[in-house]
């Protein structure tokens, strides 16, 4: 990020103004809502322009430096210049640079912040004091700047009149008369997400979240988007978890809730020294080849999903809805790093010359995804080694495999002459018995003439 040394000097003269009162633009939702956000460093840059602050900007006569600034904040360019981005961010600061006979002045014009029930209907910021505050705290906030309002019956029916009912004015001109105001543009607005909201509707058609519910809170999936970096299965995996069964619909505040959470958990797990973690990374690669090396590469930089697009755009085809369902859903299941499952997908896609993942393909590259969890396989040169090595024991198994067809034929042959000699054995000793079976029966007989004889 910048560090705002080639755009501020401590020489240059500033101008701040306001359309606003001083007492309007100290209020108490800028110390307790959107202090916790911005952080101490902006709203004392805050709290110091608001009080300099005039409705009249001065264009000549003196003018206060920069360096002035920095003297009763005691700060250096850098902090005040992320504090006022952070102010800009959250829309209390306007900044114009003029140019003037080779005199830089810097314009700040300070915006009214907006008001408690304004700030809570405001997703992103609802959800960064959410993130900043705590949920306790934050119910606390939001009951004391935001209350609940008169809660009407069902029976009711309002009979409010409007301005064209009551006055003679033409509804027309109340339509193009012109407010001479700073518009308020949303933080969604100016920003730009990575979402594709086509791919999004057709998972939640496979999903039991209805559709039509979650377009009418899209401003709140996109906020999940914008502050987490949520992808499209991640949002439905949470609108899921977050599905009242009573009410039949999903629970917005408990989904909120939830990303939240899941987030604040991610961070509490310990975190490898940054150092330790470049040395192995080095030490591994550098035993690579330089094509190796430039797909490991590859495999850290892109998500998955984006790295399946890139390989199929590579072969002349694209990602399959079916494609991005088996590889989200590993992703999903977050037991292997992004680049660990881009070097499997490398190669089914590539090594393989798979053209889809899809039937059994997909269900072997599922398996394999479920192998390397099981390993503990953490990194995507231990997953190249690892899928070398499972590509050279195929190897050997398949030329066991011949060894053993041919090896079983030869074995056939040599069966079938020792069968052969066992029958001849058999036959002898068939006769052997045969043969001394009669001469006993001889014998007997001849005992028995001798018998007959002696009577």
């Amino acid at each position: 990020m910048e560090n705002g040394l080639n755009i501020l000097s401590p020489k240059d003269r500033c101008v701040i103004c306001s359309e606003e009162r001083k007492s309007l633009l100290s209020s108490e939702t800028v110390i307790f809502l959107y202090q916790p956000i911005m952080g101490a460093d902006a709203a004392a840059v805050h709290a110091v322009l608001a009080s300099s602050a005039t409705t009249v900007p001065r264009k000549s006569g003196h003018l206060p430096e920069i360096g002035d600034i920095l003297k009763t904040l005691d700060m250096e360019i850098p902090r005040f210049y992320d504090a006022c981005c952070k102010l800009e961010a959250l829309g209390l600061l306007r900044t114009f640079v003029h140019d003037v006979s080779n005199e830089r002045r810097m314009i700040y014009q300070l915006l009214l912040p907006l008001s408690g029930q304004e700030f809570f209907k405001q997703t992103v910021l609802d959800t960064l004091l959410l993130s900043s505050v705590g949920r306790r705290r934050h119910a606390q906030l939001k009951q004391l700047f935001a209350p609940n309002v008169f809660a009407y019956s069902e029976n009711s029916k309002e009979i409010t009149k409007t301005l064209a009912d009551v006055f003679d004015v033409r509804k027309e001109n109340i339509q193009n008369l012109q407010i001479n105001r700073v518009k308020n543009e949303s933080l969604l607005e100016k920003s730009e997400l990575n979402f594709d909201l086509k791919y999004f509707k057709q998972l939640l058609k496979h999903s039991f979240v209805e559709e039509k519910e979650v377009m009418e809170h899209l401003d709140e999936v996109k906020t999940m988007v914008l502050l987490y970096g949520l992808d499209e299965l991640q949002l439905v995996k949470q609108l899921e978890k977050s599905f009242n069964v009573a009410s039949n619909r999903v629970d917005f505040s408990l989904f909120k809730r939830y990303v939240n959470e899941e987030f604040e958990s991610s961070l509490e797990k310990p975190a490898r020294n940054e150092k330790e973690i470049r040395a192995e990374s080095e030490e591994s690669t550098a035993r690579l080849s330089s094509e190796d090396r430039q797909l490991v590469e590859a495999c850290n930089y892109y998500a998955p999903l984006e790295f399946l697009e890139a390989l199929k755009n590579e072969q002349g085809g694209y990602a399959s809805n079916i494609e991005k369902y088996v590889v989200g859903n590993v992703v999903k299941a977050n037991v292997l790093p992004g680049a660990v499952i881009n070097v499997i997908l490398h190669y089914f896609l590539c090594d393989e010359d798979n053209d889809q993942l899809s039937g059994k393909v997909s269900t072997r590259f599922e398996e394999f995804c479920n192998q390397f969890a099981k390993r503990k396989i953490s990194d995507p040169v231990s997953a190249m080694d690892y899928l070398k090595g499972e590509v050279e024991k195929n190897k050997q198994r398949k030329q066991q495999r011949r060894m053993s067809a041919r090896n079983g034929q030869t074995r056939k042959n040599v069966q079938k002459a020792t069968l052969t000699d066992w029958d001849e054995l058999a036959q002898k000793q068939n006769a052997d018995l045969d043969y001394k079976h009669d001469l006993d029966e001889i014998e007997k007989l001849r005992n028995q003439m001798k018998n007959v004889k002696g009577r």
